[in-house]
């Protein structure tokens, strides 16, 4: 049977401060300030071109096992599982390109 007992605030647990240390929140509400952080096209351009940098081999790795583990299916004697894992191998690997260029294309312009 259940006890019906409250638990006082004092005995519960607080949740960990970790996001909140890691992540700072900005509301900004001063017209000048967000001018001033406002990024021109260059910044932006260079912001971009950092980013992909350090992510664009990261995501490669990824897509090209995902590929290669859907082209293993290739060695079966299935023919409709062949062409599956032929498909979707290669459509990984062109998803992967037009991430990598379309994507930040559009964010830059």
């Amino acid at each position: 049977m259940p006890s019906n007992k409250k638990i006082l605030p004092s005995k519960l647990r607080s949740p960990s401060n970790a996001f909140q240390s890691r992540h700072q929140s900005y509301s900004f509400n001063d017209p000048e300030e967000i001018e001033r952080l406002l990024l021109t096209e260059e910044a932006l351009i260079e912001i971009m071109s950092n980013t992909l940098k350090h992510a664009a081999s990261s995501m490669f790795v990824t897509s090209f096992t995902t590929s290669a583990a859907f082209s293993t299916n290739i060695l079966t004697n299935i023919s409709f599982v062949q062409v599956f894992g032929v498909f979707t191998g290669t459509c990984i690997l062109i998803y992967f390109i037009i991430t990598v260029t379309a994507i930040a294309a559009f964010a830059v312009s």
